[in-house]
């Protein structure tokens, strides 16, 4: 990421550009009028981050459940089960990434007054301190789902599992409680939980495609 910010500032730095020490006001910064537009759609996604946190150090899996089922094939009840609980994780899992998305979709909303007009970026950050907490706040919020998540193998499980079993569930088990997801979505998910960051790595390709923009 740092690289990532490196590039996004080179257009309005050199090599030789001295370094800046900037004081930004955490407590007290406040969106200019021309800023608020910005500043209440970004706040409108950041204002459910601790809650989507919450629920991810909260989460336990199902990683015993799926343990009986594999042992237990020919147990209906236990497939069954097995299944009801494993679907209860994927739609918390649907949910985060749902909200990965939410964050990709404002991070350039967010970027682009922080880029417009001919301030330098120092200019930017001491004139629009609002935005930069904002933009420190999706870091944040970055680094302590990724940490959770790294440290919780059951995220992954889970929804490998329920990948595997879906079709077999609904066909041979004509199962009617399921997650409503499209295959692409699916597919999304997967390579989303493959990372071992995925957060960061959405934010990433966000910040990276919108300095290519």
């Amino acid at each position: 990421m740092g690289n990532v910010l490196r590039n996004f500032f080179q257009n309005n730095c050199d090599d030789n550009s001295p370094n800046y020490d900037i004081f930004i006001d955490i407590q007290n910064a406040t969106p200019s009028s021309e800023d608020s537009t910005v500043y209440n759609v970004v706040n409108g996604v950041l204002r459910h981050s601790s809650q989507i946190i919450n629920d991810l150090e909260s989460y336990r899996g199902a990683t015993n459940e799926i343990r009986e089922a594999i042992s237990q094939p020919s147990n209906d009840y236990q497939q069954r089960h097995t299944w009801r609980e494993v679907c209860k994780f994927v739609m918390i899992l649907k949910r985060f990434y749902e909200y990965s998305q939410e964050i990709e979709n404002v991070v350039p909303q967010l970027l682009y007054p922080l880029c417009i007009g001919p301030r330098s970026p120092v200019e930017h950050c001491e004139s629009q301190q609002a935005l930069i907490r904002q933009f420190a706040e999706i870091l944040h919020f970055t680094l302590v789902f990724d940490d959770l998540k790294m440290k919780n193998p059951s995220i992954q499980n889970d929804f490998s599992y329920f990948r595997r079993m879906l079709q077999k569930m609904v066909q041979e088990y004509h199962v009617e409680d399921t997650v409503e997801m499209p295959m692409d979505t699916g597919n999304r998910m997967s390579l989303f939980y493959a990372s071992p960051t995925p957060m960061l790595k959405m934010l990433s390709n966000a910040t990276t495609k919108f300095v290519a923009e």
